[in-house]
């Protein structure tokens, strides 16, 4: 069995995403043996069954059978350079990188990737409904794409509700926060479902209501290789937490809501409103059993390295062109 195979994990970074990520790995499989990765270990009940390692080598001589990096962005790069040389299977959580890494560990990362499973995280991607959105519009059920519509609106101190969000790697922009990073999921989806983008318009702002110096409101104007308009706004400074997608083409309309899980499709000869189950857990645990898929059977990753650097070059963009 696929998640069974997978006896040692090593977790890079033990925030909230790390820790969900070693909830997730326990849940596949709970024989796994699991160990961390910290910079400044703090005893914990929680993970009195955990191993702790405080450097890198060291934790890489315990012979993982998988690395998960799940520390801040500036760090994704090197850590899942050092494991990959090591010839072992990396998933690094979303985005990439920060932005500022050198070509030389891109084009180092892209031939790694040729011999040893690398996933990058963007678990929207394993989201049932993006499925289906991904399906309707690949059968054309739209007709011309005229539209395109992505919008992500949350409210950053709900995130991590234990802890001060002015604290947190979010809020922080030496550790790769702000809303372009954070909320990159719907510029990934953009490129995963539309291809190319030409970008046309962009605005960040600080809009004041979070104290923190890092972007919380971004709005991206953009195109297709055919023409249909795309925006993407996404935003941590507003409530309730809202995230849906529109697709318009010139037969039709897909609605899809990412919070409530639904999809509704409206055209000249369909009505149909589709429930799904894809919470959290749900798409978490999918996004790790295709990360040991990709481990054990080679399949091939959903997301790759090159679809991270697209992300991340997009974002160059953004800020470069941002008014």
């Amino acid at each position: 069995m696929t998640v069974m195979a997978i006896q040692k994990v090593l977790v890079c970074g033990y925030g909230s995403i790390g820790k969900r990520h070693i909830r997730t790995v326990q849940k596949l499989n709970p024989e796994a043996q699991i160990a961390i990765l910290r910079s400044n270990p703090k005893p914990s009940p929680n993970q009195s069954s955990h191993l702790e390692f405080t450097d890198f080598e060291s934790a890489l001589s315990w012979h993982p059978d998988c690395t998960i990096v799940a520390n801040p962005a500036p760090f994704h790069v090197e850590m899942a350079l050092n494991s990959l040389r090591k010839l072992i299977p990396t998933f690094i959580e979303k985005p990439l990188g920060n932005g500022h890494e050198t070509k030389d560990q891109m084009e180092e990362l892209l031939n790694l990737e040729k011999s040893v499973p690398v996933l990058v995280g963007y678990v929207l991607r394993h989201d049932s409904g993006v499925e289906i959105v991904q399906q309707w519009i690949s059968q054309q059920c739209l007709g011309k794409l005229v539209e395109i519509d992505f919008y992500c609106g949350s409210w950053l101190p709900d995130w991590r509700q234990s802890t001060d969000y002015r604290q947190s790697v979010s809020a922080s922009r030496a550790l790769g926060g702000g809303v372009l990073r954070e909320l990159s999921h719907e510029i990934d989806l953009a490129h995963y479902l539309l291809g190319n983008l030409r970008l046309l318009f962009a605005r960040l702002k600080i809009t004041g209501v979070l104290q923190c110096n890092v972007e919380d409101h971004a709005t991206i104007v953009a195109e297709t290789n055919d023409g249909a308009c795309v925006s993407i706004r996404i935003n941590f400074s507003t409530f309730p937490t809202n995230r849906r997608l529109t697709v318009r083409g010139d037969r039709g309309q897909i609605d899809l809501d990412l919070v409530q899980k639904n999809i509704i499709l409206h055209t000249r000869d369909i009505d149909k409103t589709v429930a799904y189950n894809s919470d959290g857990d749900v798409m978490f645990e999918a996004q790790m059993r295709h990360f040991f898929s990709c481990c054990v059977q080679h399949s091939s990753p959903i997301c790759t390295v090159r679809d991270g650097i697209q992300v991340l070059e997009f974002i160059k963009d953004v800020e470069s062109i941002a008014v």
